[in-house]
């Protein structure tokens, strides 16, 4: 499981993806093992994370600012948006 820290927002996720964060842009993308495919990609703005998730990727927010990110291991099953309620 790898960890990053962004503000106030602490993202986990499953060994599947490889996650970097751009502080430039301002950006996080999470990326296959072998990185030949984005699954999703987080913007950082204003102290606000947005979400542009691929069909496969689960977000379960596990508190108020930390989030766990992991893909579906059925591809018939649509993302986890729990962290909207």
């Amino acid at each position: 499981m790898s960890k990053i820290q962004v503000g106030k927002y602490t993202l986990s996720s499953s060994d599947q993806v490889v996650a970097f964060y751009d502080e430039k842009q301002s950006r996080i993308t999470y990326l296959t093992e072998i990185y030949d495919e984005v699954y999703l990609v987080i913007d950082v703005m204003r102290d606000e994370l947005i979400f542009y998730p691929r069909y496969n990727v689960q977000i379960n927010q596990l508190d108020e600012n930390h989030f766990y990110i992991d893909i579906a291991s059925n591809s018939n099953v649509p993302p986890s948006l729990n962290w909207l309620k």
